[in-house]
């Protein structure tokens, strides 16, 4: 979950990421001047890549290094020719604060270097070109007596819904606003999106509220739709099916996934470029081994 400003937030609901896809706190005008601190030269002279990762946030990483995400942070290590390393905490609020911006003075180094999975656009950060684009997704048993006649996930507009279905959402996120603006307030089953539980992961409004019909449907991050939708049939049978959100001039659902590094960090930032040509075929692969929804990179919107 992904969140690196208010603003941000309200933009691109990386909640879901997060990326959201989860919670990342930049202010817009960062307070530390990067440059008076030791970035610590190129990546062989660090001994290693440092990775900010999340212990409990699948798809994209987890504490047994089971993420897509950690396994692509290998595949850098073995192009760069360095270990990897991984520094542990929940994101929430302050991440990056925590994690890319905390100076340990006995190590004379931050705690870690690279973040994954953050948006191209990102605040506070400098950012790879994306290694891929995704959405949100509109997700739904696939035998649910109203969305299995959806052929498209703006058929929410054109057929409506009745007055008790719920489709679940999280608060601030681009899905929530836009349901609020089509006159769908009433049918919203909200999910805190900075939840103080560090058990909660996205992922459950999908594995635990949907597949239990607790909910009618849920419109959330293509990465976690993806891999929870197909985590669901696999155990319980129940086939579930994904429908993607299309943005318009008010509401984006579609963003470009990236590398993100201190800003600035230019030592770093090159080989990583590199690394991520190097290994387009693998990242592929892994993409569609955790069943992440790629779309195509989304045309620049006026604001």
């Amino acid at each position: 979950m992904l969140l690196l400003s208010v603003n941000w937030i309200r933009r691109a609901g990386l909640a879901m990421l997060p990326a959201a896809t989860l919670l990342l706190a930049a202010p817009a005008a960062i307070a530390d001047d990067m440059f008076t601190r030791d970035h610590g030269g190129p990546p062989e002279e660090r001994g290693a890549l440092r990775i900010c990762a999340d212990p409990n946030n699948m798809p994209f990483s987890g504490a047994g290094g089971e993420g897509f995400e950690n396994r692509m942070a290998e595949l850098f290590g073995e192009s760069l020719d360095l270990p990897v390393e991984f520094f542990w905490l929940p994101q929430r609020f302050g991440y990056i604060r925590a994690t890319l911006r905390s100076w340990v003075d006995e190590e004379r180094r931050y705690r870690c270097d690279i973040m994954m999975g953050v948006p191209q656009e990102a605040s506070g950060l400098s950012t790879t070109t994306p290694y891929y684009y995704t959405t949100h997704m509109l997700v739904f048993k696939k035998d649910h007596p109203v969305f299995s006649e959806y052929e498209q996930a703006n058929d929410l507009l054109a057929k409506g819904i009745p007055a008790d279905t719920k489709i679940g959402v999280f608060d601030r996120s681009p899905a929530n606003e836009w349901m609020i603006r089509n006159g769908m307030r009433n049918n919203i089953k909200g999910y805190i999106m900075a939840d103080g539980d560090i058990g909660f992961y996205p992922g459950k409004v999908i594995e635990g509220d949907l597949a239990e019909g607790n909910i009618d449907a849920a419109i959330i991050w293509g990465p976690i739709a993806g891999y929870y939708a197909n985590k669901v049939t696999e155990e319980t049978g129940q086939e579930i099916a994904m429908l993607p959100m299309e943005s318009d001039v008010r509401a984006q659902f579609d963003f470009g996934v990236s590398v993100g590094v201190r800003a600035g960090d230019h030592e770093l930032m090159r080989p990583l470029q590199v690394a991520l040509r190097e290994n387009e075929d693998e990242i592929k692969a892994l993409l569609d081994e955790y069943h992440v929804p790629q779309v195509d990179r989304p045309e620049r919107r006026r604001r």
